[in-house]
């Protein structure tokens, strides 16, 4: 344990997640929550991300925001076979009931590298390298990244980017995900080494 960061890394499929739990989070956590809003009058459209803990109890809610989440997102979107704005658009104009969304069987893992010093005082301005050849290995998404006057990558925030790699399952989605991790460096660069090691501990 240690200081509390953002999100450094996300996996999909989860281990623990099953038919089960799946109807307790929607009865329990997101039914009522939608029809909270319509109790309310609320004519609220657009994200609704809920940030949940399974407990020995069931689910339990730590958050709700109105944006994407972030490392989530990272994993999501590359399962998702509909496009994205065909869904926004169904959102903005009522109509989301009835538009299809199609979703891959493909596992995925997103891996952050941050800062030395993050979430406390870090330095910015640092040279990256390596990022045209992780991209190789998966999707490079940058997050406190720059270009500096000579045109240059350096670092620019406490989490600065990450990898995401995706497989036939959660391991292949991992090793692709360090791979494309292992060629990016910058001075100082810090990363979890142990992202989705549980699911896989757990299917072996």
């Amino acid at each position: 344990t240690g200081t509390n960061t953002g999100g450094v890394g996300s996996y999909t499929p989860p281990e623990f997640w099953n038919e089960e739990l799946a109807a307790r989070v929607r009865g329990e956590i997101l039914e009522p929550i939608a029809k909270a809003l319509v109790a309310e009058n609320s004519s609220y459209s657009g994200i609704l991300y809920a940030g949940l803990m399974v407990t020995e109890s069931g689910p339990r809610v730590i958050e709700f925001n109105c944006r994407f989440g972030d490392p989530e997102t990272q994993i999501l979107l590359p399962k998702l076979e509909t496009d994205l704005f065909d869904i926004c658009l169904a959102v903005a104009e009522g109509r989301l009931a009835g538009q299809e969304v199609k979703w891959s069987d493909s596992a995925h893992a997103f891996v952050v590298m941050v800062s030395d010093g993050y979430p406390g005082s870090y330095e910015t301005g640092l040279p990256i390298t390596g990022v045209k050849e992780a991209a190789e290995h998966g999707l490079v998404v940058h997050a406190g990244t720059a270009r500096d006057e000579s045109g240059s990558l350096v670092t620019s925030g406490g989490r600065v980017l990450g990898v995401a790699g995706s497989g036939g399952s959660v391991k292949d989605a991992r090793d692709s995900a360090y791979a494309g991790i292992g060629l990016i460096t910058f001075e100082g660069a810090q990363y979890r080494r142990d992202i989705a090691q549980r699911a896989i501990q757990a299917r072996t």
